[in-house]
């Protein structure tokens, strides 16, 4: 079945201001098509991160992001398109925030379920929910952004300072260093790159509800 034929009853696949290269690889790259008894069954030729690294290599770093580690990847990201650069479901900020942020509006916890409802309907368990540091109200005040290379925050050479996100600070997918920081990584130790506010600004809920404060890793030679 050519992709053609699919996107005459799915056509916002391949809409958007950022389209997934997978597809205009064609369906058939990521879903199996089978018909029988006048009935197309479509399934994915491999279920979750298994289907993400057929192109995507998954990095090996001591530290990964909890999604990211469990080929989560659709929490996310769309596997389609959307209007935010690699199909993120929200503006980095917002999709951090649903995770990382105390009784934020980003995240419906549904204790009868043990779930978290994130952007755009994504369902989460709530125990890897839970395990996410939260950080406190003070966190933007408390942090001072590294010193780091233009690539590092996305900005092009000679080009104004780029806007400040999550992204100029963690790295969302892996790195060598405590709370995924990417000047750390680069450097010697993240107590070189944040205030000592910053190093108080993680916690953690448990299953009890109680908040809890992140304490450092000792093997990572990092500050919580």
């Amino acid at each position: 079945m050519k992709s053609d034929t699919c996107l005459k009853c799915h056509p916002t696949k391949n809409q958007g201001r950022f389209v997934h290269t997978a597809v205009g690889m064609g369906c058939e790259n990521c879903h199996q098509m089978t018909s029988a008894d006048n009935k197309t069954t479509v399934t994915l030729i491999s279920r979750g991160g298994d289907l993400c690294t057929k192109c995507h290599e998954i990095k090996k770093n001591l530290v990964l992001h909890g999604p990211y580690q469990a080929g989560q990847c659709l929490i996310c990201h769309n596997p389609h398109s959307g209007a935010y650069k690699a199909q993120t479901r929200a503006a980095v900020n917002t999709l951090c925030l649903s995770c990382h942020m105390l009784n934020g509006p980003y995240a419906r916890v549904d204790t009868d379920a043990r779930v978290v409802r994130l952007l755009d309907g994504q369902i989460y368990d709530l125990a890897s929910w839970e395990s996410a540091p939260k950080i406190s109200e003070g966190h933007s005040a408390n942090c001072k952004p590294p010193r780091m290379s233009d690539s590092a925050i996305g900005k092009g050479p000679g080009k104004v300072d780029a806007e400040f996100s999550c992204l100029s600070c963690h790295d969302p997918h892996a790195s060598k260093a405590e709370h995924l920081l990417r000047g750390a990584a680069e450097g010697r130790g993240a107590s070189e790159n944040v205030s000592h506010g910053y190093r108080n600004d993680f916690m953690r809920v448990t299953g009890e509800s109680q908040i809890v404060p992140v304490l450092p890793d000792p093997y990572l030679g990092g500050q919580a």
